[in-house]
């Protein structure tokens, strides 16, 4: 099991799956694996550009659906002019992603800075 000390010190590695080099759907894919003992697809098939579609993709599989309200470990989807961008995962009131920018953080929802976020709970084994 790992807390989220050890995800802040990775740096972002696009298309990363492995860790300590993650991108931000490979960060869901590790802590759900290690935390949760759920393994998602790690749709190594996409480009880094694409890889918040993993969600997508998981979702049209029937695994996660929207809440309105976050849990810990809920994914937080990120949309620019409607468009999935980016995902984190929500762990006590805070957003834990990385991004090439700025690596892996853990920082208040009001600091994230994409306009739109909609929050998805796992439902199925």
């Amino acid at each position: 099991m790992r807390n989220i000390n050890d995800y802040l010190l990775i740096k972002h590695t696009p298309n990363g799956r492995e860790f300590p080099r993650l991108d931000c759907w490979g960060l869901i894919v590790d802590l759900y694996r290690e935390n949760l003992g759920i393994t998602l697809d790690d749709y190594t098939d996409l480009d880094h550009s694409t890889m918040s579609r993993g969600l997508q993709y998981e979702r049209q599989a029937g695994r996660f659906e929207q809440v309105k309200e976050p849990q810990d470990y809920d994914i937080v989807a990120f949309f620019v002019r409607g468009r999935l961008y980016h995902v984190g995962v929500y762990l006590d009131g805070r957003v834990l992603h990385t991004s090439e920018r700025r690596n892996c953080r853990w920082e208040r929802m009001d600091g994230a800075t994409l306009a739109h976020r909609s929050y998805y709970r796992y439902v199925k084994n």
